[in-house]
């Protein structure tokens, strides 16, 4: 059983990465949206084929063990978080997926949507520890962390707000909205798997 665990969890921690990967490739595609899309929905396929691995895998744990009490509680636990690592990925896939579909990407729009790339890259290696080692002032810098990509979402909203009259089209101003939303999602994502740090 601790084998079987221990191998969902370096599929965990593969998800991760691929999800730190995919943003990274995001923040490139701000400068160079000819870096295309398809290198992006490669990964979000890695991404999707891994957290079948865990479904499957915790499938076959819970038939063959029979576990309960924290073991079940644990399994259980990495069902969920494959399923929110799903979820960042999916995001961070169509903001990336909108911006390659972009003429032009609005120089004043860039800082304050690279800025919140790197608050979601901080939650992003920051709060999968949680689930090792849940304290109270762990969530509470998790939640720190979500407040500032809220603010740096309605900063963003904002200088979007002023480039709308300049003559941004109406589907241009339709996809830079989602692009931001998508990403500022992954922190409300990251939240949620905080929760599951406190459930296990």
């Amino acid at each position: 059983l601790d084998e079987e665990a221990a191998a969902l969890e370096a599929l965990l921690d593969t998800m991760q990465a691929q999800c730190l990967e995919l943003l990274a490739y995001f923040v490139r595609t701000l400068d160079a949206p000819e870096e295309g899309y398809a290198g992006a929905k490669a990964l979000d396929t890695a991404v999707n084929a891994n957290e079948i691995e865990v479904n499957t895998r915790a499938s076959k744990i819970i038939a063959n063990y029979a576990p309960i009490g924290s073991d079940l509680r644990h399994i259980l636990s990495m069902l969920k978080v494959a399923y929110i690592y799903e979820r960042v990925a999916d995001n961070i896939k169509n903001s990336i997926k909108r911006r390659c579909r972009l003429a032009a990407l609005p120089a004043p729009i860039q800082p304050p949507l690279r800025t919140l790339a790197n608050i979601v890259e901080k939650a992003l290696r920051e709060t999968p520890p949680m689930l090792i080692e849940y304290s109270a002032d762990s969530m509470s810098h998790v939640f720190e962390i979500r407040r500032e990509a809220s603010a740096a979402y309605k900063q963003a909203l904002a200088v979007l707000h002023t480039l709308s009259p300049q003559g941004l089209v109406a589907q241009d101003n339709s996809d830079m909205h989602l692009i931001m939303r998508n990403i500022e999602r992954v922190s409300t994502l990251m939240l949620d798997l905080a929760k599951v740090g406190h459930y296990i």
